[in-house]
């Protein structure tokens, strides 16, 4: 790393070369304000980046064994010098352009009297002495912009008791409707967007914002997308249980698992556009993308499900997701199959219309219904 080549200006004005003197008050208190051993552990750093003599290395490690305090600062320096490497490039011309200068041209501390016997010695310093503090703001700024990045400006948790559905609008526009008893947590950081569906299925409606990608964890998947409306599922009982489903219903999405397959090897991302729909299981394994109306995946929006050949079990156990259906399956007709498009909260008129569509009968028996063979 090279010496910055901007340099302290006097308050008159006039340039080091034009008043020696004021060069040697500015050299001080550019001095005085730093913490001493942080200035010589980052001009060591900096003389070793530039590529220094045997002696100097010498002279380091010297400085280095006579306390521990300059190994810690020499180290601290090094480990945050080396974390420059992972800055995108416009952050590290940000810092150059801004950083540094504001750095070079600092004189907070109170001027001193200096002998003139230190004034050469100090000004020869002075190089390192910038690039020193030079480098421990820039190091300062970096920190300062990966905490920017990893501190979500908003977080918010949002669920739904059973029976319950909920809007919710985002403070990036972007829009959420939970289904019953559903939990989702919501992270807004300045470079992307997180939700996570802990349980239950919410549909999403993104606002566009191609510097801030939308993630949707449910499960082992992820979906990621710009601007788009999709669903969500992440249940375990009910339609699709044990496993996760996406349905998009416009744009383009793309879903990955982040499991891992039996190689050890990431799976396939799948990308969904509108009218398309995946699902995986528990463990993460992605099944393929199926075309077809998503309408039937979001029908729960306006409180109905539609049935297509489903075990009565599993229709029941969607219908108990919104309320107490009061409905009790004998084991003989459980396996039974069902079709038909249903209002999720008359769970009353499913039982009644049962034995027209299966060999059923009702029986009312404590205050609830017995679903049982008609024989």
């Amino acid at each position: 790393m090279s010496p910055p080549a901007h340099m302290p200006r006097s308050t008159s004005g006039r340039s080091h070369d034009q008043d020696p003197d004021q060069d040697a008050r500015d050299t001080a208190a550019f001095i005085a304000a730093q913490d001493p051993v942080d200035i010589q552990a980052a001009t060591w750093l900096v003389r070793k980046q530039d590529g220094w003599s045997p002696e100097e290395a010498a002279a380091c490690d010297a400085w280095l064994q006579a306390d521990p305090a300059h190994r810690r600062a020499f180290d601290r320096l090094r480990a945050l010098y080396d974390s420059l490497g992972h800055l995108p490039a416009h952050r590290i011309e940000h810092l150059r352009r801004h950083v540094l200068p504001a750095a070079a041209s600092a004189r907070a501390a109170p001027r001193s009297r200096v002998p003139r016997s230190e004034r050469s010695r100090m000004r020869r310093a002075l190089p390192y002495a910038l690039a020193a503090t030079g480098l421990a703001a820039v190091l300062a700024g970096s920190m300062h912009w990966t905490r920017l990045q990893t501190q979500p400006t908003f977080v918010q948790t949002y669920a739904t008791t059973r029976g319950q559905q909920l809007s919710v609008a985002l403070p990036d526009g972007s829009a959420l409707q939970l289904d019953t008893a559903t939990t989702t947590t919501v992270a807004l950081y300045r470079g992307r967007r997180e939700v996570r569906v802990v349980e239950g299925q919410a549909m999403f409606t993104v606002a566009a914002d191609p510097a801030r990608p939308f993630e949707v964890d449910a499960g082992e998947l992820r979906a990621t997308v710009v601007g788009t409306r999709f669903s969500v599922r992440n249940t375990d009982v009910g339609l699709s249980e044990g496993s996760v489903t996406v349905a998009v219903e416009e744009g383009r999405v793309q879903v990955r698992s982040r499991a891992f397959d039996a190689e050890g090897k990431p799976q396939a991302m799948i990308a969904l556009s509108g009218g398309q729909s995946v699902r995986s299981d528990l463990a993460g394994r992605l099944g393929p993308a199926q075309t077809q109306p998503t309408r039937a995946a979001l029908l729960w929006r306006e409180g109905r499900v539609n049935l297509d050949n489903v075990p009565l079990s599993q229709a029941l156990a969607e219908f108990e997701r919104y309320g107490d259906t009061r409905l009790r399956l004998d084991p003989a007709v459980a396996g039974m199959r069902i079709s038909g498009s249903f209002e999720l909260g008359q769970a009353g008129a499913f039982a009644k219309a049962l034995p027209r569509v299966l060999p059923v009968r009702l029986r009312m028996r404590d205050g609830a219904t017995d679903v049982l063979p008609a024989n």
